[in-house]
Order: structure tokens, then C-alpha cells, then sequence
């Protein structure tokens, strides 16, 4: 098995067997980056071992989402998501507060068993402040030619390099309902935005299935099944680290969207020095995989 890592100017191409996994755009020029928003280094197109695309950039409905993505909507009043910011009582606001996510510096590693890159990232605030010195990592852990599957780790550290208390917010922390009454949109951390041919797919969890049921929820890992082509499907599994935590974000009947929520529910507190560590895998399948076959996949990992 031959993994490889290719830098190409500013994009950093990920490879098994010389076949495209996916591209890393680590510094995207202005007329690339998220619309009016922050800019952020970002993963598109992420493919299938048999070449489907499974992420997209520019979406007509959120033109701001790109690909597989870290950011988050609030980071001490400065918003890396945008364009606008959700604000308790007031609800979204287009304020001047954009934050630019920007890497500092980078090194690629490869070998027969694993390919990836450890980077080192500022998130910077539109005042030009340094709020968090970020620890990144990126890797195509695992190939599994027999499953048409392969396994992205995304692990990163955000640090507080103020000398204040930071806080992470979205808009299901700071009051926005679903039709139900429900807290909702709990976007951030990191997040995956699909093509526009993946609406509507199945969202699987250990035990039930479906948008409203997963949306909020802890379970150890959620699965995403859409169609990528006329007669062809594509399975997601996103695996959460024990220790993360996390309150998933999952969308399917307005977009293909999932997210490892930072803050999902209520906000999330960092004291200066202080970190934030998450581990994530992203499993990457051709086909339309059942729970049975996502939960026996997850617990080989």
C-alpha cells in the first residue's frame, strides 16, 4: 500500500496507490474563501476510493461552507463562519467581526502505512489579535481496498494565548429553536458540507435512525448514506472520540451536513493557557452501508 502527500503550491494532495483522496487547500486566495467570511483552510474535494466526490464548495445555499471544514460561528465575539452572527435575543446580526483561520507553518510525513501532515494554525481576530494557536493534524490513517473504504483522522488542539476567558458559541447555545421548540443549529467545530445529490440521504446512529433523532444527540458515532451518482451511493461514518464529548450536528432534509459540535447546546468556556484537544475519523465508503455494517466497521478501528 502506497500513500503519498504532494505539495502543489498552496494545496496539499493526499494519495493511495497514485489515486486522488483529496485535496487540502491550507491557504485559499481571496476569491476562493468562503464568501464575505472567514478564511479557512479546508478539505475538497474528498473522494471515494472508486473517485465519487463527496464534498462540495460554494454551495448555492450556503455559499460559505466549504468542504470539510474546522471553524466555529462565535469565538470571543469573532465569527470564523459567518457572514453573519447569532446573538442571544437579537438573532442573527451582519456585524464587522470577521476572524481569519491562517496557517503558520506545516510538515508532511508518509510512509506504506499512513500519509498526513502536522500544521500549526493561528485563529486571528478582524483586530489582528492572535485568540488561539491551533495544533492540527491530518492523516489517511487506514485504506481498506476490500471494504472500498478508507479513514481520515482530523486531530487538532486549540490553545488560549489571551489573557482572557474565551468562549465558543453558536446559535443553539445562545437561544435559536427548531419547529419543535427543540435547541437547534449547534454548528461548529468540525464540520462536513456534501454535495446537493446527497439531500435527503439516511442518517444512522448505534441504535435509531434520522435527522430529528440524531441532531443533538452523543451517540459514539453517526453514519451518512446519499447518493453521489444516478445509481450510486455513498457511505460517511463519523466517529466520535470518547473522551470529545460532542453533541453532533446533522442535517439532511435542507442539506447533507454533519458536524463534532464544539458548542452545540450551551457554550463552552476557555481560561487563558488553557487547551481544547479533539480526536475525529472520517470514514470515507463507496456503496450504501447498513447500521450493522457501520457499527462492525467503527469497532475495528
Amino acid at each position: 500500500m502506497t500513500l503519498t502527500v504532494q505539495e502543489m503550491a498552496e494545496d496539499l494532495e493526499f494519495a493511495y496507490e497514485q489515486q486522488s483522496l483529496m485535496t487540502y487547500v491550507r491557504n485559499p486566495q481571496d476569491g476562493d474563501s468562503p464568501m464575505a467570511t472567514a478564511q479557512y483552510p479546508y478539505i475538497h474535494p474528498l473522494r471515494t476510493l472508486s473517485g465519487h466526490e463527496v464534498t462540495e464548495v460554494k454551495p448555492a445555499t450556503h455559499p460559505y461552507q466549504h468542504g470539510l471544514f474546522l471553524s466555529a460561528q462565535n469565538v470571543a465575539e469573532s465569527n470564523f463562519w459567518g457572514p453573519a452572527t447569532y446573538l442571544p435575543v437579537h438573532g442573527y446580526v451582519l456585524r464587522d467581526d470577521r476572524g481569519d483561520i491562517r496557517s503558520q507553518k506545516h510538515e508532511v510525513y508518509g510512509s506504506a502505512g499512513a500519509a498526513g501532515v502536522n500544521e500549526k494554525l493561528h485563529w486571528v481576530s478582524k483586530q489582528g489579535m492572535v485568540l488561539l494557536e491551533e495544533d492540527r493534524v491530518i492523516e489517511v490513517e487506514r485504506v481498506d481496498p476490500a471494504e472500498s473504504c478508507w479513514v481520515l483522522r482530523f486531530s487538532y488542539t486549540l490553545r488560549n494565548v489571551t489573557d482572557e476567558w474565551i468562549h465558543f458559541a453558536t446559535p443553539g447555545s445562545d437561544g435559536r429553536k427548531d419547529s419543535t421548540g427543540r435547541p437547534g443549529w449547534g454548528y461548529s467545530g468540525l464540520f462536513w458540507r456534501g454535495p446537493m445529490s446527497m439531500q435527503n440521504g439516511l442518517i444512522v446512529g448505534p441504535e435509531t435512525s434520522g435527522e430529528q433523532q440524531l441532531d443533538g444527540d452523543s451517540t459514539a458515532w453517526l453514519g451518512y448514506v446519499g447518493r453521489v451518482a444516478a445509481q450510486e451511493s455513498s457511505t460517511l461514518i463519523f466517529v466520535n472520540d470518547p473522551e470529545n464529548h460532542t453533541t453532533w450536528y446533522a442535517n439532511s432534509s435542507e442539506y447533507p451536513g454533519v458536524g463534532f459540535g464544539i458548542a452545540a447546546r450551551q457554550r463552552r468556556f476557555l481560561a487563558p493557557t488553557a487547551s481544547l484537544t479533539r480526536n475525529h475519523r472520517v470514514c470515507i465508503a463507496d456503496g450504501s452501508w447498513n447500521r450493522e455494517k457501520m457499527s462492525a466497521y467503527v469497532a475495528g478501528l
